[in-house]
């Protein structure tokens, strides 16, 4: 089995919308996912990761 790790981009954001349930908007997100907040959330990721210092996505 290979695992690939990558940086997300806005084809991810549907999957990472509809990955959201109960129980990942109670503990982790507070908060149904939309697509337009997803991406901007990668687009900061992004940046970091461009950056250098920062949190970072990634996606499996």
């Amino acid at each position: 089995m290979t695992i690939e790790l990558r940086p997300y981009s806005a084809a991810d954001t549907q999957a990472r919308c509809a990955g959201d349930d109960e129980l990942t908007v109670r503990w982790l997100a507070g908060s149904y996912r939309t697509v337009e907040g997803t991406i901007e959330v990668f687009e900061w990721l992004a940046g970091n990761a461009d950056a250098g210092p920062g949190k970072r996505g990634f996606g499996i």
